[in-house]
């Protein structure tokens, strides 16, 4: 009797250590197909990627970054797996660890190709990234005018803000991207909104440098003597960073050329601190004076 129950205990024991079993391997065999088909986007292995598919990966498994097969392949421009990962039923909006989508991330290395399809298979382009970053913003930033223009076209809102308060229009003038500024101003975006520092987008033009840019603003009726919340005028990041041409624009039209900051200190003593004499020069003619 005894006998007997030890031996049916070993059974039912065994029977579920093969259950388990039988359970553990199709999970371990699926979780590998997800971590293959994460690979396969990353190298561009596109052969790959319909394989797996066929094989039934996960087309939104995430790696440890959050990041899915889509977003890679958008990130790295690998348009073909990116087509093949949607019609697929591949999620278009879903988010990584730090809020990036998989149109974000095109967006910001300027792949116009997988913006295109991102957009026509109903991909969001209003959803906020890391620091706030919306693709629009991430697009600006790349410099890309035909990225910027085709998420315009889609619905981009052109005036919205980061974290940080900056719109597509301020990034991509920082960036001295006059090209996108352009497109941005032709398109409608507000010309004077303030970042939470108080900084404009004609301010970021003048400390990249780009008398284009700086241009372009003033055409569009860029407030030149406005100030960020230390009292920088665009006269002062322009003269302090040594862009002459950028300096003579701004003095052309009707920059104060005595205008202080809030601790003290001009757009003249900038440039004399820097040693900019012809700087120096160009504010002095205009009117700036010494020791103000």
């Amino acid at each position: 009797m005894k006998v007997k129950l030890i031996r049916n205990i070993a059974i039912f024991f065994a029977t579920i250590i093969v259950a388990s079993a039988l359970i553990i391997v199709p999970a371990a065999v699926a979780i590998d197909l997800d971590s293959q088909i994460i690979e396969a986007a990353k190298m561009g292995d596109t052969a790959k990627i319909k394989e797996l598919v066929i094989k039934g990966a996960n087309l939104n498994a995430k790696n440890d970054d959050g990041e899915t097969a889509l977003m890679l392949s958008s990130y790295y421009g690998y348009e073909d797996i990116v087509q093949v990962l949607i019609d697929n039923g591949a999620d278009v909006n879903v988010k990584d660890s730090n809020g990036m989508t998989a149109l974000i991330r095109g967006a910001l290395n300027g792949h116009i190709d997988v913006i295109k399809i991102l957009v026509d298979n109903g991909a969001d382009a209003n959803l906020l990234g890391l620091f706030g970053f919306t693709a629009l913003m991430s697009g600006a930033g790349s410099g890309n005018k035909d990225v910027v223009k085709l998420l315009v076209d889609n619905g981009a809102e052109l005036n919205a803000k980061s974290i940080a308060g900056r719109t597509a229009l301020m990034i991509g003038a920082r960036r001295g991207h006059s090209e996108v500024i352009k497109v941005l101003l032709d398109s409608g975006a507000y010309v004077n909104i303030k970042s939470k520092d108080g900084e404009t987008a004609l301010m970021g033009g003048a400390w990249s440098g780009d008398a284009a840019v700086v241009k372009l603003l003033i055409n569009k009726s860029a407030e030149v003597n406005m100030k960020n919340n230390n009292g920088w005028t665009a006269l002062m990041l322009g003269a302090v960073n040594g862009h002459k041409e950028v300096v003579k624009l701004l003095l052309d039209n009707n920059a104060d050329a005595n205008a202080k900051r809030t601790w003290g200190g001009t757009a003249l003593s900038s440039a004399a601190d820097k040693g900019y004499t012809e700087i120096v020069k160009m504010l002095t003619q205009a009117g700036a004076t010494p020791g103000q």
